[in-house]
């Protein structure tokens, strides 16, 4: 018999667990300089642990899970931000080019350049002047090409010559949302 030492039991590794969790809790806060929500050290100012997006902002169109952003003049014009970032977009369908490819229009008639749309999954079931909401990753209008080979998808890389910035390869495109007003 050992003196001065007692038994282990599962309770109380438990309980130790339960305590050590707890102390994690609220170790998330938003780094402005990463722009994104980060494990870190309390820091001053860090806020609540679900502090994103930031006091005051709205969740940008590359947010994952975001809600969707509407294709306008003002979204037309920032797109270059949101490259290599995922984007859910709500516009207006301009045109349909099979197999691969659409163009997406303000919802606003409000004069945006039109978004070239590259779809590996298709276009079947997608039709000009209807309005969709599209799920993909931002790219540089320079890496079209690149893109369309590596995708291998047979697409007019002229398509892309009315927006100098940006084009999205879609995820998903989901044509079931309601019209635009």
């Amino acid at each position: 018999m050992v003196i001065g030492r007692r038994p282990r039991t599962p309770a109380a590794a438990t309980a130790a667990l339960a305590v050590a969790l707890l102390g994690l809790t609220g170790c998330a806060a938003y780094d402005e300089d990463e722009g994104q929500l980060v494990a870190s050290e309390a820091r001053e100012g860090a806020g609540a642990p679900h502090n994103y997006p930031p006091p005051g902002e709205e969740p940008g169109p590359a947010i994952q899970g975001g809600p969707p952003q509407v294709y306008d003049l003002e979204f037309a014009q920032n797109i270059g931000d949101q490259v290599d970032g995922e984007a859910t977009i709500l516009g207006d369908v301009v045109s349909v080019h099979p197999p691969a490819a659409f163009v997406l229009g303000s919802t606003e008639g409000d004069g945006a350049n039109p978004l070239l749309i590259v779809a590996p999954s298709g276009v079947e079931g997608i039709a000009e002047g209807e309005t969709v909401q599209v799920t993909g990753t931002v790219r540089e209008i320079d890496d079209l090409e690149e893109v369309i080979a590596g995708l291998d998808v047979d697409i007019d890389p002229g398509l892309g010559q009315n927006d100098d910035r940006a084009f999205v390869v879609a995820e998903e495109v989901d044509a079931s949302v309601p019209p635009s007003q």
